[in-house]
């Protein structure tokens, strides 16, 4: 019986698993975040006179904390990714670290907003979408944080290194994935009402 092992062309083809399969999670995401986005929209313009409840007055600053808070995560995940391809594990620890920090901020923030509301989940069509889109900017904002707790954890433990950044590199777009989610909250939550 012989040996068989795949050529390295196949291998080439095939890619790092863990990329293909955070490729894989950023898709549904962004098919998750798109279908709310789109709810968001076709109900609001059924109800355009009445669609935000009597009486709800948006501060937007909490929505603007957020979207920035997010942003922030974004460019702390860049600089660890920066400490990872040159080498530098306590660069890279610190920008996971600080990474995760502003992961936890933003799903502080989603908390408060949500639990801020004057009316409960079902009360109109439109309490039923914010408080959706409240949950998937938390689900989003939740792996994406558990991502980088994760590649810090590896990080420390020499598995992401400059000889192998792709788990960090797929790190970095599930916390952008979470990124966007915070934005698109946002936007349309305080901008377009």
């Amino acid at each position: 019986m012989s040996n068989v092992t795949a050529s390295p062309s196949l291998k080439a083809r095939v890619g790092n698993p863990a990329l293909v399969g955070t490729l894989l999670l950023c898709a549904a995401g962004t098919m998750f975040l798109a279908a709310l986005g789109g709810s968001y929209w076709a109900v609001h313009a059924a109800n355009r006179g009445d669609f935000v409840t009597k009486g709800m007055k948006f501060n937007i600053y909490g929505g603007a904390v957020l979207a920035i808070t997010a942003m922030l995560g974004s460019i702390a995940v860049e600089f660890a990714m920066s400490g990872v391809k040159q080498g530098e594990t306590r660069w890279a620890s610190m920008g996971w670290t600080l990474a995760a920090g502003f992961g936890i901020s933003c799903l502080s923030i989603v908390w408060y907003l949500a639990k801020s509301l004057p009316f409960g989940v079902n009360e109109s069509p439109y309490s039923v979408l914010l408080y959706s889109m409240f949950a998937g900017c938390m689900i989003m904002l939740s792996i994406g944080t558990g991502a980088v707790l994760l590649a810090f954890a590896r990080t420390r433990g020499g598995q992401i290194t400059a000889d192998q950044p792709a788990y960090g590199r797929a790190t970095t777009w599930i916390w952008h994935l979470a990124m966007i989610s915070a934005v698109m909250t946002f936007s349309l939550v305080y901008l377009y009402k």
